[in-house]
């Protein structure tokens, strides 16, 4: 099967079978059609009937994206074409998309655009068509075959099938129709041209002018919305500069015409905005009239000049939430981080949950404890809630281990503490060795604990060979893949999760981290942290690796293009990154001088409890600091021991030192008297070619 031809659909009966009339006489045979039912509450499930095609009907109304994804997965093809249901293609259409992959081998996804004509007779639907389809008018006029453009269009567009599982498919949390189209479109725009071919026009329904109104303020919404996440303009749409700024000026001049009651000079500059307009929009007016008449232009412009006030109303409304919403969750933010600083109690706790494991790496510092986990008596889920309600504020946990997986009640864990020490961050670490189970326990995470930032870090080592070694399991990089691939299908539906490679530098992986960082960022579009061997690691070979070695990775790993791209969110988001730019340095710093360079806060701000129960100032300090067993599960008893306070101490005497990133994080967060400092050098970072190593 070449072809799998995917039809979601909702209350679109007539509309349908002229859809499946038209795919009916292709003179291309070697295709499949699946019907995806969006729970229609019309008579879809009879008209289906008459054919022979795939129906799926789904048990309530899910969405666009939920029933392109739900088509996609049954489909059979190596080809998924997409086609919306009030479409109508030509003959050759299904032809033409074999004929443009076999030309443009280099092509992932080809689209189809909307004839400007219209299939009704009623003025109102063709004044829609005239102004949706005056870009198409105007590349039917040239002698271009193929365009680009940085969205694809729902109504016909086509991808080869790995290359839609790859990136995950449509984002189903969308409420507005078309949204996951372009969201979709973005997502692989990024990695992979986006063509248009002209031999791939199709017949459209368009909507009457009541309806478009009625969609278009929410459509404008969602495109100020993008706007302000992407800083970009579209190249194509309602979203082009050109494009806001006819809207600028439709809404500038019934401003100014507006003020016209109380100054003469404002019915100048309400003039001069729409003189300035109209002639912008001249070859619009002038399409019109070649195709339809003077009666037609004379009602397009208002109408044209109409809905450029509600794209500038909805736009500007959009982004004045946006920026109302980002401040609010600044607030929210710091009010959270203010109550981190004041705590008297960590506010960063690492919990090793369990120390079973399902495998055994050559790098792993806990080995012994997992070889060992059959004869330790974990914490329960009781245990654990008394610990947390002798807790203060928890702005941050690290569940960690052996395999935190393997606990059947971790997301009672997190949810424990999200509740009890208004957590906001929980970062999870996986081998991903269970991809099903590691998902469904994410996914309970996070309807527990809502609006909660959630980061999961699967164990990647290197590419399929390097890793699998390290991991002593052939089936390691396989299952670690599927469950980047079940991780990143929650994240269309949940915001607030977060996907990153976990990489550990060591001597066996120094050598394909590159190429790895390369594969994971850029192809399957996920973070890749860096680790760098710590501890007794059970292969001690491991460890063999040198300053020089690190160094060297670190001046081709970091890019200042990376650094760029951060200063387009939110503002602690912006912080956190900036300070997590200089984790690196401070390894570096640290192996180098053999010392610590930056005040530690281990067993202050930030402690480890072990699943036996039993407390640390940090992973690679073996000093005890008490047993919460024998302390009534209260970590302020366990911190107030003499015996605890003298291990402190001499943490801050910097009697000890060591390259845990997560622990040098948290030292900088907590380093307030730097913060100019690491501001200024991070501004020195924006400005230069190329991120260079520096000392503190």
């Amino acid at each position: 099967m070449e072809i799998s031809v995917i039809i979601p659909t909702y209350n679109r009966k007539d509309l349908l079978e002229r859809c499946l009339r038209s795919i009916g006489k292709s003179c291309f045979e070697d295709y499949e059609v699946i019907i995806v039912d969006d729970c229609s509450k019309d008579e879809t499930s009879e008209l289906v009937k008459k054919y022979t095609y795939k129906y799926i009907r789904l048990e309530k109304n899910m969405g666009a994206g939920h029933a392109r994804n739900r088509g996609a997965k049954e489909a059979k093809g190596n080809i998924l074409v997409f086609i919306d249901s009030d479409v109508i293609i030509k003959k050759d259409t299904l032809l033409n998309i074999t004929q443009n992959f076999r030309e443009y081998p280099e092509a992932n996804i080809v689209c189809g655009y909307k004839l400007p004509e219209d299939l009704h007779d009623g003025f109102s639907n063709s004044l829609v068509m005239l102004r949706k389809t005056y870009d198409a008018f105007r590349w039917q006029k040239t002698k271009k075959e193929v365009a680009t453009n940085s969205f694809i269009e729902s109504a016909l567009f086509a991808i080869k099938k790995p290359v839609f599982e790859e990136f995950g498919g449509f984002t189903e949390h969308f409420s507005l129709s078309g949204g996951e189209d372009h969201e979709f479109g973005h997502r692989i725009g990024s990695k992979s041209k986006i063509l248009f071919f002209k031999n791939l026009g199709v017949y459209h329904h368009f909507e009457s002018v009541p309806s478009y109104f009625k969609k278009l303020p929410r459509r404008s919404y969602y495109w100020g919305t993008l706007f302000y996440q992407r800083k970009k303009f579209e190249e194509r749409g309602i979203a082009t500069r050109s494009e806001a700024i006819n809207s600028l000026l439709a809404l500038g001049s019934l401003s100014a015409g507006i003020g016209l009651l109380g100054s003469g000079f404002l019915g100048y500059v309400a003039l001069v905005m729409l003189m300035i307009l109209f002639v912008r929009r001249a070859g619009f007016y002038l399409s019109v009239h070649k195709r339809r008449g003077f009666f037609y232009t004379l009602v397009s412009i208002p109408f044209d000049y109409a809905c450029y006030l509600v794209n500038a109303l909805s736009g500007m409304t959009a982004l004045s939430n946006m920026t109302m919403q980002s401040v609010k969750n600044a607030v929210v933010e710091g009010y959270y981080l203010i109550n981190a600083f004041a705590s008297r109690t960590p506010p960063n706790i690492g919990l090793f949950v369990t120390s079973k494991c399902n495998l055994l790496c050559k790098h792993c510092f806990y080995w012994k404890q997992i070889t060992a986990a059959k004869k330790k008596k974990e914490l329960t889920l009781d245990e654990i809630k008394k610990v947390s309600k002798n807790l203060d504020t928890l702005y941050y946990l690290t569940i960690t281990g052996g395999e935190p997986s393997l606990r059947e009640d971790l997301p009672e864990i997190c949810e424990t503490f999200y509740k009890n020490n208004n957590l906001r961050m929980i970062s999870l670490h996986t081998n991903g060795m269970l991809p099903a189970r590691v998902r469904d326990q994410t996914e309970r995470i996070l309807q527990m604990c809502k609006d909660v930032k959630m980061n999961v870090g699967v164990g990647i080592d290197g590419l399929e060979k390097v890793h699998n070694f390290l991991r002593g399991n052939k089936k390691s990089f396989k299952n670690a893949l599927k469950t980047i691939e079940l991780l990143k299908s929650l994240q269309r539906r949940y915001k607030n999760l977060d996907i990153q490679c976990c990489p550990t530098f060591s001597f066996y992986s120094k050598k394909g981290l590159l190429r790895a960082a390369d594969y994971f960022q850029n192809r399957i579009g996920i973070g890749f942290g860096q680790t760098f061997i710590r501890g007794n690691p059970y292969d001690p070979l491991a460890k063999n690796v040198s300053l020089k070695d690190l160094e060297a990775y670190y001046k081709k790993r970091i890019r200042v293009k990376d650094t760029r791209k951060m200063f387009k969110t939110s503002c602690f988001t912006i912080v956190r990154q900036i300070i997590g730019h200089f984790v690196p340095l401070v390894v570096a710093g640290t192996l180098s001088e053999k010392k610590q360079i930056i005040p530690c806060k281990a067993g202050m701000k930030t402690i480890v409890i072990i699943e036996t129960g039993e407390v640390f100032p940090c992973e690679m300090l073996n000093k005890k600091l008490g047993d919460l067993r024998k302390e009534d599960y209260d970590i302020k008893k366990v911190l107030s021991k003499d015996a605890s306070q003298m291990i402190i101490q001499g943490i801050k005497d910097k009697r000890c030192y060591c390259t845990h990133e997560g622990n040098i994080y948290v030292n900088l967060v907590f380093d307030y008297r730097n913060y100019l400092k690491y501001l200024y050098q991070a501004l020195k970072v924006m400005r230069s070619s190329r991120w260079e190593q520096r000392t503190l």
